[in-house]
């Protein structure tokens, strides 16, 4: 919408509207002409910007180079081989990895953390297991019969659109121990409109001490 004003009547209001002009036209200016620190700025940007993109080239070129140069060297075709001396273990896949999981659980003394985001109480860990003892929600009634506080947080999932029954999950391992088993189902859709994430974090860690990270629920 346009108003079209006479200032004739307002002398004071028209000096004003002028300045006013002016102003926003010198600050026009100045942005399509910017001054020579500026300029200097915006070369060394510039600069600086090109330097990081040949950089991360180099680095892709690099690594490139060395995985068909050498990669068939290293397990799976890596382009760094098996390091000695390292506290960390890798796995391929879950057998050996819950199995164990089973064993750091079976001895833990103060607390087992669990991040997950769909946790099943009733996996066998290990198997054959007839009896259920490798259960995984047997070894934390164990546990936290003998003392051990259990901290456990999985994915609260939006009703209607998963099947992971979080709540069933929470239930079952509460009525296990109410006093050292603490479950947190997270986050609570309709009170903060999280809808867009969810905690899709792998995490075991027995006594602060050994910790299991990676991509098996």
């Amino acid at each position: 919408m346009i108003i079209q004003c006479d200032y004739g009547d307002y002398p004071m209001l028209a000096a004003e509207m002028t300045r006013i002009k002016e102003l926003l036209s010198t600050q026009h200016q100045r942005l399509l002409d910017p001054t020579p620190r500026q300029q200097s700025q915006q070369r060394r940007h510039r600069q600086q910007q090109q330097q990081l993109q040949d950089q991360q080239l180099e680095l892709i070129v690099t690594h490139r180079s060395r995985r068909s140069q050498g990669g068939g060297q290293h397990n799976f075709g890596s382009f760094a081989g098996t390091r000695a001396n390292c506290p960390a273990k890798w796995y391929v896949d879950g057998a050996t990895y819950f199995a164990d999981i089973f064993d750091a659980m079976e001895q833990a003394n103060e607390e087992i953390f669990i991040c997950d985001w769909w946790l099943t109480p009733e996996v066998h860990l290990k198997r054959p297991d007839d009896d259920g003892h490798y259960r995984l929600m047997n070894v934390l009634q164990r546990r936290a019969d003998a003392g051990v506080q259990i901290f456990i947080l999985i994915y609260k999932e939006v009703k209607y659109t998963l099947k992971i029954d979080s709540w069933y999950t929470k239930l079952m391992l509460r009525t296990l121990n109410k006093c050292n088993i603490h479950v947190l189902r997270h986050p609570n859709h309709l009170s903060s409109w999280e809808f867009l994430w969810a905690h899709h974090e792998k995490l075991v860690v027995v006594d602060q001490k050994l910790a299991f990270v990676g991509g098996i629920d």
